[in-house]
């Protein structure tokens, strides 16, 4: 289970940030979610989503000091496992906004173990109640794990698919940053 915030470099310019785990997608978390769509969470530090009152004076000199562009969230990414039975898309609409809101792009929802649900129109049913929740950008798919990493073409392309949307949500959101003066594109 992953405790802490990882960022892993896959080439000069881009990182994949693994994040903790959210228990709730609103209230509360809302504030580490700003945090690190900001910039102000540096890679390995340890995520803690429910701060008691100390933590949260500390985490509020902390968003005082300025944001690292390095660490800044250009796309976000929702994942979901397609085993959460009755999952409420609507749950997600306050982190959604949240992310809009930070970058001027909703996030990409990625719907993993697409292979493990029963009856495939139940995955084509959540699909259509996150685009009803005003999630634009969503990709079902199958993970890769150690037991099952064969090549599979679709497989590959279903991921390729889901990477290639959020270079393009980076893209929209530098040019947003760009707009509002916080950035600079080299």
């Amino acid at each position: 289970m992953t405790m802490k915030k990882n960022a892993f470099g896959i080439s000069d310019h881009i990182l994949i940030t693994d994040n903790r785990g959210m228990k709730d997608f609103g209230g509360k978390y809302m504030r580490e979610v700003n945090v690190q769509l900001a910039g102000l969470r540096k890679d390995g530090a340890e995520i803690i989503w429910d701060r008691h009152f100390f933590r949260k004076i500390i985490l509020a000199l902390e968003s005082a000091r300025k944001a690292d562009e390095k660490f800044q969230v250009h796309c976000a990414v929702i994942v979901l496992s397609a085993k959460d039975a009755g999952f409420q898309p609507s749950v997600l609409r306050e982190l959604v906004d949240t992310i809009k809101d930070m970058t001027g792009r909703p996030p990409v929802v990625v719907v993993t173990h697409k292979n493990s649900v029963a009856n495939p129109s139940a995955l084509e049913t959540l699909k259509v109640s996150l685009v009803d929740n005003k999630i634009e950008y969503v990709h079902v798919l199958e993970n890769y794990t150690v037991k099952d990493h064969v090549f599979d073409v679709n497989k590959h392309l279903e991921l390729l698919e889901a990477l290639k949307q959020c270079l393009v949500v980076a893209d929209r959101v530098m040019c947003h940053i760009e707009e509002k003066g916080r950035c600079v594109i080299l």
